[in-house]
């Protein structure tokens, strides 16, 4: 099996374009996660959902770190 590459960023933080760009590199790995959930019997509806709340969760930790950051200065 191929090892999954995603691209690094291309573009500075601050451009517009760059939450665009970051869906594009993660989109081909999150099509194959969702295509191994489905051929692994789970339904479409609950991978997509299990992947976004994945999502949230890691979105929480990093506003977390961030905010522990913040605090320490």
């Amino acid at each position: 099996m191929r090892k999954a590459v995603i691209n690094s960023p291309t573009r500075a933080s601050t451009d517009p374009l760059y939450s665009s760009d970051c869906r594009l590199a993660l989109e081909p790995s999150i099509q194959g996660l969702m295509d191994l959930a489905i051929k692994a019997g789970w339904t479409p509806n609950e991978a997509s959902y299990t992947i976004m709340m994945l999502g949230v969760q890691q979105l929480e930790l990093c506003s977390t770190d961030e905010q522990h950051r913040l605090d320490a200065h």
